[in-house]
């Protein structure tokens, strides 16, 4: 769900994934007061208006993710200019009407496929969903509502990431190889089953390399940015080199701090079906 969600939203934004994850921490940040239902039941999705919109600073923005604040001044600064961020009186927002161009709609129209379809690859695992929530409820929630279920869920995972390996990109490098490795396998539904638990990761055998060109092309970044990474990555062991392209092997995945961060994601998940199910019902 989070490789497809970086997609969707880097061809909206027609950006690269910083700049697309710059996009969404300063709308995470302008809808974070809001709750998702209101005490009048309605719901405060992406498309709330702008006056309910809180402005973020930019320095928040950077340390969000652990980025120097002249990098970040300088990427924001890209963004307002290409009409994606506008400075509000209370710092940056971005505006509903972005959020409303065709290419945006498109990628939320995708959030909220993606978290129907999550949901009913749960299911399929038999992983124990909260009381009542079924595929059909999700698939009835508002657009709007959904991918803000998404965003923040992202932005969660995010969060996570940069704390584990240090930057956006590095996490994006580790996140794409590891999603990449079982994209194929992951349709299969006893393969879910077998796999559910976050601490039984798929024997390498299983896993399909992703070639280094194709993990750049994937998550937008250059290729020799992407190959000094990987390289350093090799060096301390947490990927492995296959002439058919790269891994992120079982024994990686089993390392104390691995784990724990994808505990953290899971939670994060429960979270994300907790709050779906408390919008509809």
């Amino acid at each position: 769900m989070l490789a497809s969600q970086g997609r969707r939203w880097a061809i909206a934004c027609s950006s690269d994934r910083v700049g697309t994850a710059l996009v969404w921490s300063v709308l995470g940040g302008n809808l974070a007061h809001l709750p998702y239902r209101r005490d009048d039941g309605t719901v405060a999705g992406l498309d709330a208006p702008d006056a309910d919109r809180r402005g973020v600073s930019r320095l928040s923005v950077a340390a969000t993710f652990g980025m120097p604040y002249q990098t970040a001044r300088g990427r924001v600064a890209a963004l307002v200019a290409d009409g994606l961020v506008e400075h509000a009186a209370g710092g940056l927002i971005v505006p509903a009407a972005v959020l409303g161009r065709p290419a945006m709609q498109v990628a939320q129209r995708g959030d909220h496929d993606a978290l129907a379809e999550m949901v009913g690859l749960l299911v399929l695992a038999g992983y124990p969903l909260p009381a009542r929530l079924t595929v059909a409820k999700v698939e009835r929630l508002p657009t709007a509502i959904a991918a803000r279920l998404a965003l923040d869920f992202m932005l969660r995972s995010l969060e996570t990431a940069r704390q584990m390996h240090g930057d956006i990109l590095n996490s994006a490098i580790i996140g794409g190889i590891i999603t990449a490795n079982i994209r194929d396998l992951m349709a299969d539904a006893g393969f879910a089953r077998r796999y559910a638990d976050h601490d039984v990761p798929p024997p390498d055998h299983l896993r399909r390399p992703i070639p280094l060109r194709q993990l750049a092309r994937e998550i937008d970044a250059p290729f020799v940015t992407v190959r000094r990474r990987v390289e350093a990555m090799r060096a301390a062991g947490d990927i492995v080199v296959l002439p058919a392209g790269l891994i992120v092997p079982a024994a990686t995945l089993a390392r104390l701090r691995f784990q724990e961060n994808n505990a953290i994601i899971v939670r994060n998940m429960r979270q994300m079906l907790r709050d779906v199910m408390r919008i509809t019902m």
